[in-house]
């Protein structure tokens, strides 16, 4: 998902979102130890926006996402407010950031769980 929008709203809530079936955990991990590295340059979810731009992720999973460059899964830049609550996030990979990547944004995390990243 690619969103620039200065207005906007996304809500995930109680959703099972696995990325690749066939991600193996062992597989990815000796990719980073390599020098050159191979990613995908697109994103889960890119978010880019103002103030007015709302995430709000509650009860959910993300499994297998990666080998992304910034954020196995959301990937936010410029004042996005992102915040979970309750949710699982395993299994997720990228160069820099497992599973976020944060530039300007604010991230409230409760009763979070990362595992594996």
């Amino acid at each position: 998902m690619f969103s620039q929008s200065d207005k906007f709203n996304l809500r995930i809530m109680r959703s099972n979102i696995i990325c690749d079936s066939r991600y193996l955990p062992e597989e990815k991990q000796g990719l980073f130890k390599l020098d050159k590295v191979p990613f995908n340059s697109t994103n889960t979810f890119f978010l880019a926006g103002t103030q007015e731009t709302q995430v709000s992720v509650q009860e959910s999973s993300f499994k297998f996402c990666g080998n992304q460059e910034d954020g196995g899964i959301f990937r936010m830049e410029g004042k996005v407010n992102f915040t979970d609550f309750s949710s699982t996030y395993e299994y997720n990979s990228a160069i820099e950031g497992g599973v976020f990547s944060c530039s300007g944004c604010n991230i409230t995390l409760v009763k979070t769980k990362l595992h594996n990243n």
